[in-house]
């Protein structure tokens, strides 16, 4: 909520989801310009999302930002290589450095 606030401030529309299955359910009805993915979620964790977004026509062309405070395997480094445009830690620049790197992916798209 407060990423969804601070992108408000800056002319941004965010789509909250509370959980993975909604966040598929809510691409598929609208799909976004760019994804900022957890990849801690209750009932299905942002692998799980990822593998499953992908999989879909929506899925194909959007990119996505894992924002997480999760500390990586280099196996899990891995699964998100190609997948994702670029992991962004929360303990390094928090939303200012998300904030930072989604405008840049977003603009460059224009």
């Amino acid at each position: 909520k407060l990423m969804e606030a601070h992108l408000g401030t800056l002319g941004y529309r965010a789509a909250l989801a509370s959980d993975g299955e909604r966040a598929l359910a809510a691409a598929k009805r609208d799909p976004p310009a760019l994804i900022v993915l957890d990849l801690v979620m209750p009932r299905m964790d942002g692998f799980q999302f990822l593998e499953r977004f992908r999989a879909t026509p929506e899925g194909l062309g959007i990119p996505i930002i894992v924002w997480t405070s999760k500390d990586l395997t280099s196996e899990e480094t891995a699964r998100l290589r190609g997948q994702v445009q670029l992991v962004v830690y929360k303990a390094e620049g928090g939303s200012f450095e998300l904030v930072n790197r989604l405008e840049a992916i977003l603009k460059g798209r224009n």
